[in-house]
């Protein structure tokens, strides 16, 4: 009878390290895909500060063409007023 019992113990001893082996191969997986994922996500977030950084740079030149082209304009109609 106690034979039997250790073999049975022994059996789900070896079956718990199977199942706590096979958790820890899965753990590392899901880790290394998250891990893959965190990446993804910092390029994702590297790109959109490059994209951010360039309308920046387009709001500025845009202000600047805006600037000229008031000033033109006023120029313009200040000379036509003023020779009229």
């Amino acid at each position: 009878m106690a034979g039997v019992l250790e073999e049975r113990m022994a059996r789900v001893e070896g079956i718990l390290e199977e199942v706590r082996t096979r958790l820890t191969q899965l753990e590392s997986r899901v880790e290394a895909r998250f891990n893959h994922i965190d990446a993804r996500f910092a390029q994702v977030e590297s790109r959109f500060n490059q994209i951010e950084s360039r309308f920046n740079q387009v709001d500025t030149k845009f202000n600047w063409v805006l600037g000229l082209q008031i000033t033109m304009w006023v120029s313009i109609i200040l000379a036509i007023f003023t020779r009229g």
